[in-house]
């Protein structure tokens, strides 16, 4: 029972997240964006094709994000400057990023069993015994990071823009921001957090 519960905590720390960056275009955009479903599995391939190319964890992590951000940036665009509705918008990145993530990973499946992930790194680096452990430490650990981080960027004139256009875009436009380029930078955001 025990295990279970651990397994759920290492599990749910890491997902976590995930939900932070969905609340972000759920909530805070009131934009209904389906990229998150690819965005999260094109983090997975580039993380992993990245690891088994020889590439430090931690940077490949980096590149993931780099590349959920580039993700949020096609549906951004294609909802913003080409006028498709937020839906269709995310339903084409999300279609198109299925033939590009298995162009990423050249075949369907990479294993990492025997490759040093951050999992690994750090359960070698604190002695841990599971890499369960590790997850529940590191997923504490970025999950406050990434808490503290949007929390000061929501509190700043841009993040402010982003929340507002969210609630009126109208009204946003009307007081000269424009809400393109805040609706663009919101979707790079949480497709950025959700890879």
């Amino acid at each position: 029972m025990t295990s279970i519960l651990i397994s759920a905590l290492s599990q749910g720390m890491l997902w976590a997240i995930m939900a932070i960056g969905i609340h972000i275009t759920y909530r805070i955009l009131n934009i209904s964006d389906l990229t998150s479903e690819s965005a999260f599995a094109l983090g997975g391939a580039v993380v992993a094709t990245a690891i088994v190319l020889g590439i430090d964890p931690i940077l490949a992590t980096i590149l993931a994000t780099i590349s959920g951000g580039l993700a949020g940036f096609v549906t951004g665009f294609l909802h913003t400057k080409l006028h498709i509705p937020s839906l269709l918008a995310g339903i084409l990145s999300m279609t198109g990023l299925y033939s590009v993530n298995l162009r990423i990973m050249g075949k369907a499946n990479i294993p990492l069993n025997m490759s040093d992930t951050i999992l690994t790194k750090l359960s070698d680096l604190l002695g841990m015994a599971r890499d369960r452990d590790a997850a529940i430490l590191l997923g504490v650990i970025v999950a406050v990071i990434v808490i503290v981080l949007l929390i000061w960027f929501f509190n700043t004139e841009f993040g402010f823009s982003i929340v507002a256009t969210g609630s009126n875009d109208q009204m946003i436009r009307a007081n000269g921001v424009n809400s393109d380029l805040t609706i663009m930078a919101g979707l790079m955001l949480s497709n950025a957090l959700i890879a």
